[in-house]
């Protein structure tokens, strides 16, 4: 049997209900479910009847660490179903962060499933420039489950003005934009891929729906990817705009790009 991958799931503030609906299902479907010390998550009604639910000391000592990685990798290679737990404290950060290195060199793979909480969070941290502080909640999460909704379905988040964030892995989101731009969505719909990893910065692409196939293939996370697909309701459409890539919107985008460089300088 080949050695699966690890599993790391955000819980958000550390609550089950911040927990998307795709990692739920990693959560269920676990042979192992790891989580620190102080954390208090209720994990008694989720994962297989026989998981095993372990708790790694809340502690920074490498040797311990290196120690408890190796339980881990253990349990993989017998082809286990492991999920890693992790939430929102700067503690619990710099723990994953020493021990994410300790599983790299260990040759462990490793998927990263966002909270939802995180699908909320990067987008306004990140002052995507289409969302409203005026009116936040022109906001929707499209759980992984929902990308086989019927035509009802396309078409209603094609029309619909509010910012999608996506739930869905790189392996779907070729076919996610397709069957939108299907329905009728506007083609040049802003788009922002994003890099999300529980213990780095992120990592943020602007483009526009049309465009997305172009950039995938150089897309390469060393987290999550999170998707978001906004709308421009104030945009100023005319012949003479649209013949540049960002088409009308191209003014507010590099206003956006110009504010993202001043930050990070």
């Amino acid at each position: 049997m080949q050695p699966s991958e690890l599993s790391v799931v955000g819980l958000g503030s550390g609550h089950l209900d911040h927990v998307t609906l795709g990692g739920l299902a990693l959560l269920k479907d676990a042979d192992a479910i790891i989580q620190d010390g102080y954390l208090n998550a209720d994990l008694g009604t989720v994962g297989s009847p026989h998981k095993r639910n372990i708790v790694h000391a809340a502690t920074q000592d490498v040797g311990r660490m290196e120690a408890e990685c190796r339980q881990v990798v253990d349990l993989i290679r017998s082809g286990s179903k492991v999920v890693r737990l992790t939430y929102d404290d700067p503690d619990h950060k710099k723990r994953l962060e020493l021990e994410l290195k300790i599983l790299r060199r260990l040759g462990v793979k490793k998927r990263f499933v966002p909270s939802l909480q995180a699908l909320h969070h990067e987008a306004w941290n990140l002052r995507l420039p289409w969302l409203s502080e005026a009116a936040p909640s022109n906001f929707r999460v499209i759980p992984s489950t929902q990308v086989r909704g019927d035509r009802n379905f396309w078409r209603y988040l094609a029309d619909e003005a509010q910012t999608l964030a996506l739930d869905v892995g790189r392996g779907k989101l070729e076919n996610f934009m397709e069957r939108l731009l299907l329905a009728g969505a506007d083609p040049e719909r802003p788009v922002a891929l994003v890099d999300h990893h529980p213990t780095q910065s992120p990592i943020c692409w602007l483009t526009t729906l049309e465009e997305v196939d172009e950039l995938l293939p150089q897309w390469k996370p060393q987290g999550a990817t999170i998707v978001y697909i906004g709308t421009w309701p104030h945009a100023i459409r005319d012949t003479e705009s649209n013949k540049s890539f960002w088409g009308s919107l191209e003014a507010a985008a590099e206003v956006w790009l110009r504010a993202q460089r001043a930050q990070r300088a």
